[in-house]
């Protein structure tokens, strides 16, 4: 078949109006009830992934307030001369402190 045939154009053009009649016949609604449909549904998407965020905000900044307490607790807890992460180490009879080991 040569592209030059007219039987081709007449083909595109059946098939076209075929197609059209078919998604006609089958289409659930019309196109301005799908189209509110299709509105509806991005408007509760938006709304689900907004109050996701929030949650996920406030989960990540309880997390780093309770982390920012733990680590005054420790500055706290701590003298000029020690570090929180000392180890402690014993030796013959008693307990001494280890090694310091840096942060």
């Amino acid at each position: 078949m040569k592209i030059r045939d007219p039987w081709l154009v007449v083909g595109f053009i059946a098939g076209g109006l075929i197609g059209l009649a078919i998604s006609w016949l089958f289409a659930p609604a019309s196109g301005k009830t799908t189209l509110s449909q299709i509105v509806e549904d991005m408007v509760r998407a938006r709304s689900n992934a907004r109050s996701a965020g929030k949650r996920a905000e406030a989960g990540i900044l309880g997390r780093y307030d309770d982390l920012r307490r733990y680590t005054a607790t420790i500055d706290e807890g701590t003298t000029a001369g020690s570090s929180p992460m000392a180890i402690p180490m014993t030796m013959g009879s008693g307990s001494a402190m280890g090694r310091q080991v840096t942060r």
